[in-house]
């Protein structure tokens, strides 16, 4: 997902599918603190999610995300069948971070398969989320260097920063 020009100074699309309104609003201000440009959208269910996804239903004018952070327990559909959708061929270029409460080796292990960005324990502190805002900026910046800007050219502390072949 290289960013054009254009994009560029667009916001960052963000994705938040959990059953939890808070953990939207929470991950919101701490973007908005960091002053990362970003849009924040959240779905609580896992239909909702694979519809605004494809863009389909009431989602059909709505720009796929840049990042979709998912909630592996969601309730109905789970967190593991949104994330095979977003990592279908179609929707691959979309950064998907998933997450649980206490998130289990096997959960681990499936998103890993199923091709996850990244498998993180849920947020439960501020410290916890500006992790996670670190590790979803790595990911962007490895896409789109232009990232690096609003990041202040950093890398995620203790990994090296790798480039995919363009």
């Amino acid at each position: 997902m290289k960013r054009t020009p254009s994009s560029a100074s667009r916001p960052i699309r963000i994705l938040v599918i959990d059953d939890s309104v808070e953990q939207a609003r929470r991950l919101t201000e701490i973007f908005q603190q960091a002053r990362i440009p970003v849009t924040v959208e959240a779905v609580t269910n896992g239909v909702d999610a694979i519809n605004r996804v494809q863009g389909w239903g009431r989602y059909t004018a709505s720009c796929p995300p840049d990042v979709a952070l998912i909630d592996l327990d969601l309730p109905g559909l789970d967190g593991l069948a949104v994330l095979s959708v977003i990592k279908a061929d179609r929707h691959a270029g979309i950064i998907s971070v998933a997450y649980a409460h206490a998130l289990q080796r096997s959960q681990r292990d499936a998103c890993e398969a199923m091709g996850a960005d990244a498998c993180l324990s849920k947020p439960h502190d501020f410290e916890s989320y500006i992790t996670l805002l670190a590790e979803i900026l790595f990911f962007l910046s490895m896409r789109d260097d232009s990232v690096l800007a609003w990041w202040g050219g950093g890398v995620k502390p203790g990994v090296e920063r790798r480039r995919r072949p363009r």
